[in-house]
């Protein structure tokens, strides 16, 4: 029985014992493997698939064959550097400039001109492009055209372009300058300027000049038909309605070929000098003993001064010739002009002059001299204008105007002729105008209430 329970003890102490030993494999045993099945994705069959289109290269830019290009000239570029700049060769250049010496000269060249340049390489090898064909447009009514021969020489000439003349008429109220109401009906700034220049005889554009008044004018413009580019023509007719007065004056050509203006009576409108030499400024210091502004003290102010923005325009009081040009101390850039009958005039403080302007240079009336400035000793842009008698300044608004010429004879029933055709003319345009004017408001009312009830 003793050994029973032996046996007994010595096996349950075995099972724990390997109970034990099992249980602490399987604690510290590592995590069994597991083995990953990859999913498969299977494309459903196409029965059309599209093959994938082939890349096409571009063919290789063949430079041998002629190319055409056009070129904006800027501020600063030279007709030599611009062709240059295109894989020219110096020696070329120099050929095509000296043939076309005797039709355009390079420093003509102008920013925003346009060159038409075609060129190409005599072979794929060469490092340099040969000019075909060059054409320069220096105006609207020619453009100059080199050719390059087979034998490598260039020929240049001359192509004139029939310019097509077209009539308009404008009118309108004016608020400000006239300047500014012809601008805004697009009226060329040399027609507007010819047109201050008939009045400025007998206009003070200063004080005759308000709110309200009306002006109109009949001009012409040429049209190029190949590009539709224009260019001002002439003034033909032109209206001023000051204070509810009509002061109309009509363009005639005289017998000795001299262009004017006219009264309807024949009268001319050119005298001795112009009231005011510039348009859209103010009397800003009149003539005589004044606080002078910079000094602080009392001085006689030899003339008038027009405030104007810089870059107004400035014209010749009367025609006469250049006596002075330059600085001149606290003058700035000083203008003087000699006349007849012992008149002379100065315009001081100029910002620039006029292209060309030298002294000894005869001068018409109304011609540009330059543009108003701040040079010299100033407190704004303004125009400084004098007028000298026999060596002696006088007061520029007090000049009387010499009478002026009136047509007769045979010139004047001419006159009658040109300024009744002048008056057809007129009527016809006017009428063409106010349609165009009321079209032109209808649309404006349409576009509004469209835009209302959007």
């Amino acid at each position: 029985m003793a050994d029973k329970t032996k046996q007994f003890l010595i096996g349950l102490v075995c099972v724990i014992l390997a109970s034990t030993v099992a249980l602490y494999n399987f604690i510290n045993s590592p995590p069994p493997r597991t083995i990953e099945i990859a999913e498969t994705h299977v494309e459903p069959c196409q029965k059309h698939a599209e093959a994938e289109p082939e890349k096409v290269l571009p063919p290789p830019v063949d430079e041998t064959l002629p190319k055409t290009l056009r070129l904006k000239v800027g501020g600063g570029d030279t007709l030599a550097n611009m062709i240059q700049s295109q894989g020219v060769a110096h020696n070329q250049i120099h050929k095509i400039v000296h043939t076309m010496k005797n039709f355009y000269k390079p420093r003509e060249l102008r920013a925003n001109h346009i060159i038409e340049l075609t060129i190409a390489k005599a072979n794929q090898t060469s490092p340099y492009f040969d000019v075909q064909e060059l054409k320069i447009r220096p105006a609207l009514e020619y453009e100059i055209i080199v050719k390059r021969n087979e034998n490598g020489t260039y020929e240049a000439h001359k192509r004139v372009i029939k310019l097509t003349e077209e009539l308009r008429w404008v009118e309108g109220e004016i608020y400000g300058s006239l300047s500014d109401a012809a601008y805004r009906n697009g009226v060329p700034h040399k027609t507007v300027h010819d047109m201050i220049m008939i009045y400025s005889f007998d206009v003070d554009f200063q004080r005759q000049l308000h709110h309200g008044d009306r002006y109109c004018m009949l001009y012409s413009v040429l049209i190029d038909p190949e590009t539709g580019k224009e260019q001002p023509g002439k003034l033909i007719y032109a209206g001023l309605n000051l204070s509810g007065k009509d002061h109309e004056l009509y363009s005639y050509k005289s017998r000795d070929g001299i262009v004017g203006f006219y009264t309807q009576q024949g009268e001319s409108v050119r005298k001795g000098l112009l009231r005011t030499p510039i348009d859209g400024a103010r009397i800003s210091s009149g003539f005589g003993h004044r606080h002078h502004p910079i000094l602080g003290y009392t001085k006689h102010h030899k003339g008038v001064d027009f405030r104007a923005p810089i870059g107004t325009p400035i014209m010749a009081a009367g025609d006469g010739v250049i006596e002075q040009v330059g600085r001149w101390g606290n003058y700035g850039n000083y203008v003087k002009i000699r006349h007849n009958s012992g008149y002379a005039t100065a315009y001081a403080h100029l910002s620039r002059y006029a292209k060309g302007l030298r002294r000894g240079q005869r001068i018409c009336q109304g011609q540009v001299l330059g543009y108003v400035g701040a040079t010299g000793r100033t407190t704004g842009p303004h125009l400084h204008y004098e007028v000298i008698k026999n060596n002696h300044h006088i007061n520029p608004l007090s000049i009387k105007m010499l009478p002026a010429t009136k047509l007769g004879g045979s010139d004047f029933k001419a006159f009658q002729a040109a300024m009744m055709k002048i008056k057809d003319q007129k009527m016809y345009l006017k009428e063409n105008f106010k349609v165009m004017q009321t079209a032109r408001k209808s649309n404006t009312s349409s576009a509004k209430k469209i835009d209302q009830l959007g």
